[in-house]
């Protein structure tokens, strides 16, 4: 939900949510999903918390 709120409140023309099981997936978006998953992309994201002077994580973007 958290992470919902954020991407909606990026604005359609920058971040779109779909549902898994009710939404139309053309075919290059699924590649294009199981590509980025398949390749370590949480760790990519989740590493951009981090601050690079004292590896402490920073607070999650939140929906404003």
């Amino acid at each position: 939900d958290e992470c919902c709120s954020v991407h909606l409140s990026l604005g359609r023309h920058i971040s779109q949510i779909k549902s898994f099981k009710r939404s139309y997936w053309p075919p290059n978006q699924l590649n294009l999903i199981y590509e980025v998953s398949s390749n370590g992309a949480n760790l990519v994201w989740e590493y951009g918390l981090l601050d690079p002077q004292n590896k402490v994580p920073r607070k999650k973007p939140s929906a404003k």
